[in-house]
């Protein structure tokens, strides 16, 4: 008989220190021992814990809030739970150590509980509550921590040295690993559009490695590995298949935890051939070292396109599975990415569009993106891409019209103007257009021989009223004074290097109206006709000119928008000729195209406008 006494330590120690097989041996060899075998389940249930072979705590420490994760098993329950908590980080362990004990005791006296009612009903003895209550502690090197040390200090700071006991368990640490905060795929997924993982958001991570797979019964796991970038395309083979996305986090040398994703759908076919498909024969490649293909999209913010207006109203026209988000990015992603532009400038941006479809595209095929909200609190904006092997980011602006009017004495007229007539001011003024002002340098190649050079590359969507002609007469103005301004400062700075313009948008104007007199001519008098667009607003004493000479790329085609009850031209690409030349202007849809599915958008074309692309060229530095 082994006394009670020596029993009790021994299967501690058979517990933390010994093999799982050898304590299995240990507790076979002493069964015949009454003591140690009443004892010994103790051991059993330590032994079967020990096969949970529970992870680190993971410790994050973000912001000044500390979060911890790990599992708890209790195995004569049958009990596994995984535990999140989010704390301060100035809260002290002993506080900390009291809320784990206290929530592991909650859960498993429920646990508890629902085994003594199925005992009870089946004749066995109950459970002792008594072993709900674990004991949690934390040590630095083998000895107990003070009590007094913050959440901080003892597991973020001290963390390599800090094991944390729970119970029977114990835990290593594992500060700030690698983490997935969020992965997504999008619940349209269609063969030939390109796909990627949607509000993929990571912590203490460089990258993340990706596994894309097919269901297929007939591969182990069912899930077949069919690409690993950042994007993939599906296939006719994924038709009627779902799609999972496995992702790791990896920082160095440091993996973190799996995180997988299975698309809600099954892979659908897509549309057909679009009309961009063509348009992407004259942009297979990317333009020389000193050219840039320029693009300027109004890509239809899901702001206005997902309504029971825009449904019903607006563009009645287009199937509603047709106007939702995750159907229009497919297709304005693969629009624009098969342009290969240099430099890409778009409106009515969704943010959310923005950071988790558009920048991580863009990012890989090496373009740099900039998002100016506009004024108010819509969550839509501008965005310009930039190649990040020609172009360098000096600056950039956001520079919101109406409220430059009473900051900046540059509009000291217009602001004279709008004192005298209050329905102006409040038009004008209200407004929320933006204009983006990005200041980039041009990377030259490595033989160059020239001066050398800079782009301001200006972005803009003006008002939309029919009625406001006189209001975007204004914006344009205002834009072009900013500009013009900052030109000749730039040029001031730095007499040796050419600074020329490009000046892109949704401009919201027909060419026999203000914005391209202005930009074309360089002037508006004050007789304009447009400034007396709207009775009771009209505009007196204001003019604009400036001193450039400037065209539009893409010339003036007959549209660029074209919805149920209007078309025309109101999108442009500006560029000084004096500095550029256009190399290419990519054709736009033919009409038969555009109007195949009535107008636009339509299950072919994304958006209620088309993408203008145009490449330009620097002109030959004059002799010296």
């Amino acid at each position: 008989m082994v006394h009670r006494s020596f029993t009790i330590p021994l299967i501690r120690q058979l517990a933390y220190s010994t093999s799982l097989a050898n304590s299995r041996r240990l507790l076979s060899t002493f069964r015949c021992s009454f003591t140690l075998y009443k004892f010994g389940r103790r051991l059993v249930h330590s032994v079967k814990a020990m096969e949970c072979a529970p992870e680190p705590v993971i410790v994050n420490h973000v912001g000044d809030r500390v979060q911890l994760k790990f599992t708890y098993c209790e195995p004569q329950f049958n009990f596994r739970r995984v535990f999140n908590m989010d704390r301060s980080e100035q809260e002290q362990m002993s506080v900390l150590t009291a809320r784990i004990s206290s929530n592991i005791e909650k859960f498993l006296a429920k646990k508890a509980s629902k085994v003594n009612k199925k005992n009870r009903s089946s004749g066995s003895p109950p459970v002792d509550a008594a072993v709900t209550q674990p004991a949690v502690s934390l040590l630095l090197d083998g000895k107990p921590a003070e009590p007094h040390l913050s959440c901080a200090e003892a597991l973020v700071e001290q963390g390599a040295r800090a094991a944390l006991h729970i119970g029977r368990l114990r835990y290593r640490l594992s500060v700030n690993p690698p983490a997935v905060l969020s992965l997504s795929l999008p619940s349209s997924l269609m063969a030939g559009f390109p796909v990627h993982p949607g509000r993929l958001q990571l912590a203490f991570s460089e990258h993340a490695e990706l596994c894309w797979q097919r269901e297929d019964p007939s591969a182990d796991g069912g899930w077949r590995d069919v690409g690993s970038s950042h994007s993939y395309t599906p296939s006719a083979e994924d038709i009627g298949h779902r799609l999972r996305l496995v992702c790791v986090p990896v920082n160095g040398e440091r993996r973190g935890e799996t995180v997988t994703v299975v698309s809600e759908q099954d892979v659908q076919a897509g549309p057909g051939p679009c009309p961009f498909d063509q348009r992407h024969a004259f942009t297979r490649t990317v333009t020389d070292q000193d050219s840039y293909r320029v693009v300027s999209y109004n890509i239809l913010a899901d702001l206005y396109a997902d309504s029971d207006f825009t449904r019903t109203v607006l563009h009645p026209y287009c199937p509603p599975y047709a106007l939702h988000i995750d159907y229009r990015k497919q297709l304005i992603v693969k629009e624009l990415m098969g342009y290969n532009g240099d430099i890409v400038c778009l409106q009515e941006v969704d943010k959310k569009v923005y950071e988790g479809d558009l920048e991580p595209m863009f990012e890989t095929a090496g373009l740099e993106g900039v998002f100016t909200p506009k004024g108010g609190q819509v969550t839509e904006g501008l965005v310009c891409f930039y190649r990040s092997s020609k172009l360098r980011m000096v600056d950039t602006e956001r520079v919101v019209l109406g409220e430059m009017v009473s900051e900046d004495p540059l509009y000291a007229d217009v602001e004279k103007d709008c004192a005298q007539n209050d329905q102006l001011r409040e038009r004008l003024t209200k407004r929320t257009q933006t204009l983006q002002v990005n200041v980039l340098d041009v990377v030259p190649p490595p033989d160059a021989d020239r001066p050398p050079r800079r782009l301001v590359v200006a972005n803009t969507h003006l008002y939309f009223h029919p009625n406001a002609d006189h209001i975007r007469a204004l914006q344009i103005g205002i834009c072009m004074r900013h500009l013009e301004r900052l030109i000749e400062r730039l040029r001031t700075e730095e007499p040796g290097r050419e600074v020329a313009l490009l000046f892109c948008g949704d401009f919201n104007s027909c060419p026999e109206f203000s914005v391209l007199r202005l930009m074309t001519t360089q002037r508006l008098e004050e007789d304009l006709q447009d400034f007396s667009s709207a009775p009771g607003e009209e505009v007196h004493g204001v003019s604009f000119q400036h001193p450039y000479r400037i065209a539009s790329a893409c010339g003036t085609p007959e549209y660029t928008n074209y919805v149920d009850k209007f078309r025309g031209c109101l999108d442009y690409i500006f560029y000084m000729t004096d500095f550029m030349d256009v190399q290419q202007v990519v054709p736009l849809p033919s009409h038969e195209e555009v109007t195949r599915h009535t107008a636009l958008p339509s299950v072919v074309i994304p958006s209620d406008h088309l993408a203008l692309v145009a490449d330009l060229g620097w002109r030959p530095a004059p002799p010296n």
